[in-house]
């Protein structure tokens, strides 16, 4: 077991800080925007930018790990995040929060990417069953907590959208300090719908049904 974790530890706290930070902003931004005084069209708006943005990053972070390999691209992506996230506390304007809540959708996609592919290439076939239910507990774990610690901040301050861009610039640590190896860059990214749902018909209609 402590061969198996220890090699991975690394990846698996960058997670709980960044998770952290992403389930603190995930929350803060409707409540806040709400408090504002958003309409609820623009409020759900701002969830279809941070989907856009999410799936932007998919696409195109593949292209930065080509060119400067996952910690210098994690480097940029938590950077994107963290100044995102305080951007939505010194210009609250719905414009504004548009373009940042796609920047934030496309850094977190960015960074999710690097961070399981990163596990993925350090976990042999018979422990990855293991390693991937520790990473989603330690992932739904940072989030929940994330989203729990609004009791403790007042959402029209700009406290809560600092302690998330602190979590973010943390995380930065121990990525790039770590001594793992990075895991190799996909020649290149393609969505096969068809290809997916012949591998796993009922996870790819459970998938679009949670995010319906």
């Amino acid at each position: 077991m402590k061969k198996t974790f220890l090699p991975v530890s690394v990846l698996l706290f960058t997670t709980l800080l960044m998770y952290m930070g992403a389930g603190q902003q995930g929350i803060l931004v409707p409540v806040r925007a709400g408090l504002e005084g958003f309409s609820p069209l623009t409020i759900g708006l701002f969830g279809t930018a941070y989907a856009l943005g999410f799936i932007a990053g998919c696409y195109l972070i593949p292209v930065s790990l080509r060119r400067v390999g996952h910690i210098r691209t994690y480097g940029v992506v938590a950077s994107i995040a963290a100044v995102g996230i305080l951007l939505h506390g010194l210009l609250v304007y719905a414009e504004v929060w548009f373009v940042l809540r796609f920047a934030a959708g496309f850094s977190i996609a960015g960074a999710a990417m690097i961070i399981e592919s990163w596990l993925n290439s350090r976990v042999s076939n018979d422990a990855r069953g293991s390693v991937f239910s520790v990473y989603m507990i330690v992932y739904l774990f940072a989030v929940t907590s994330g989203q729990m610690s609004l009791i403790a901040f007042d959402p029209m301050m700009l406290n809560m959208f600092a302690v998330a861009a602190i979590l973010f610039t943390v995380a930065l640590v121990p990525t790039s300090l770590t001594k793992l190896p990075e895991p190799e860059v996909p020649a290149r990214v393609q969505l096969n719908l068809k290809h997916l749902f012949k591998l796993s018909p009922v996870g790819a209609a459970g998938a679009f049904m949670v995010g319906m």
